[in-house]
């Protein structure tokens, strides 16, 4: 009976440290809309936040591996397109560490679509 009861502690103790493990492994990244619009949607690096209104901030979504140039697709109500940063043809060589950032997007006459973004770490 001791050593049923043994194992049996054992399995709880393994189990109590495999679920409380961090997930603070890679980039965790969320997008705050400090533009005048409302976005439908924005992309950026293969993952999409929905419905972000003036001044909203989402949640943060899980990356493995993130470019250090901020790029964003910004699809409004209209379901017109615009892009947002850093455009470039050859993968980058450089990365984040990993973390929690959020990416800003926001207006900028000088870009050709009319929007900007960055990362901030947070």
């Amino acid at each position: 009976m001791r050593r049923y009861s043994a194992a049996v502690l054992v399995l709880i103790l393994c189990c109590f440290f495999a679920c409380n493990k961090s997930s603070d492994d890679g980039v965790f990244i969320r997008v705050k809309n400090n533009t005048t619009q409302e976005v439908k949607e924005i992309l950026t690096n293969n993952k999409r936040f929905e419905h972000i209104t003036i001044s909203a901030v989402t949640s943060y979504q899980h990356f493995t591996r993130v470019s250090t140039l901020p790029f964003v697709t910004l699809i409004n109500n209209d379901n017109d397109t615009a892009y947002a940063g850093a455009h470039y043809v050859d993968p980058p060589f450089t990365y984040l560490k990993n973390g929690y950032y959020t990416v800003e997007v926001f207006e900028d006459v000088s870009a050709y679509y009319g929007y900007n973004c960055q990362y901030v770490k947070d």
